[in-house]
């Protein structure tokens, strides 16, 4: 059995509850998670639509719900209305002024996850279809002390890591981006696997001029398709 499957939760229910549960033990009280099934008819507004125009219709009902499950995070934190959730210029989300949050899409569901940002700077989410990262992507991926680890399981347990170590990074990026508005590539984050949760470092220069406390807990929860991993900085986490 691999090791991250000890302190992992594995949830018999259906793929999108899962989901949302997963999320949910991985946060804060205080975050508001949400979950919407891709094949839900989520209304956007016009604004919005724009955004997807010309897009395939996998991708606008996976933006759709996406941007449902958000609002739906917001309304959780006593937000009044629709929010209309635009892009910046990299493509992020736009928040309402007084909140920060993350999406994450992997068919049949998108799952959000929302704060006051007067309690936390940044979250970061991402879920992933386990055993997906194969072994011939690895070296574009990982450093060398992950690539030691992974290659120290056998092949079914390494693909199981390798996509907990990629979903955190994705999950690392959507926490650091809204504060540096920099690109981060994967092997500038090195993760170390410490039973319950990874341990996480960004590039020296980011932990330093946006004072993030090193290293970032990076959590995460299998259920019976999916890795789920969520990071946070609060208020006070910083050195």
């Amino acid at each position: 059995m691999p090791e991250s499957f000890l302190v992992s939760k594995t949830i018999a229910m259906k793929p999108c509850q899962e989901l949302e549960d997963a999320a949910q033990s991985l946060f804060a009280a205080s975050c508001a998670v949400a979950v919407c099934s891709h094949e839900t008819q989520a209304l956007l507004n016009p604004q919005e639509e724009l955004l997807v125009q010309g897009a395939v219709d996998k991708r606008k009902r996976e933006f759709g719900a996406g941007r449902h499950a958000a609002r739906a995070c917001l309304a959780q934190l006593g937000v009044q209305g629709e929010p209309v959730l635009l892009k910046g210029e990299k493509r992020e989300v736009l928040w309402p002024e007084a909140y920060v949050g993350a999406i994450s899409h992997r068919p049949p569901c998108s799952v959000a996850v929302a704060a006051q940002k007067a309690q936390f700077r940044s979250l970061g989410l991402d879920i992933e279809k386990r055993g997906r990262v194969e072994a011939k992507l690895w070296r574009l991926i990982f450093v060398e002390s992950e690539l030691a680890w992974l290659r120290s399981q056998d092949a079914e347990q390494g693909l199981e890591n390798a996509t907990l170590l990629f979903s955190a990074k994705e999950s690392l990026y959507k926490l650091q981006f809204p504060l540096s508005h920099e690109y981060v590539d994967f092997r500038q984050a090195r993760l170390e696997h410490r039973g319950s949760h990874l341990a996480a470092w960004l590039p020296e220069s980011i932990h330093e001029r946006f004072a993030i406390k090193a290293p970032i807990e990076v959590g995460f929860a299998f259920t019976r398709d999916f890795v789920v991993s969520a990071c946070s900085l609060a208020r006070d986490a910083t050195p």
